[in-house]
């Protein structure tokens, strides 16, 4: 069954580099840049919103959150920077 950002489950592989991508430049308010093209990052924030995959340990440690934490999680923290 193909991913569906608003049901959640495992997201594909390119929108979760998207966000680690992302978040190791430093949660860059004018957005990402996916396959050449750029994005506003509540595009990105959307697609992971109800990803339940675990972010790596260090993007937790880059985004100030716990070992073990989502995606969602990931991209609900970064909401409320008001980088999104």
């Amino acid at each position: 069954m193909p991913y569906t950002p608003t049901r959640g489950g495992h997201a594909p592989g390119h929108l979760r580099e998207a966000f680690i991508e992302w978040s190791e430049a430093g949660c860059d308010p004018r957005g990402i840049v996916m396959d050449a093209e750029a994005r506003p990052v509540r595009w990105i924030v959307g697609q992971l919103w109800n990803c339940t995959d675990v972010m790596p340990h260090y993007v937790c440690e880059t985004l100030g959150l716990r070992h073990g934490s989502t995606y969602a999680m990931g991209v609900r923290f970064a909401r409320t920077l008001r980088r999104c």
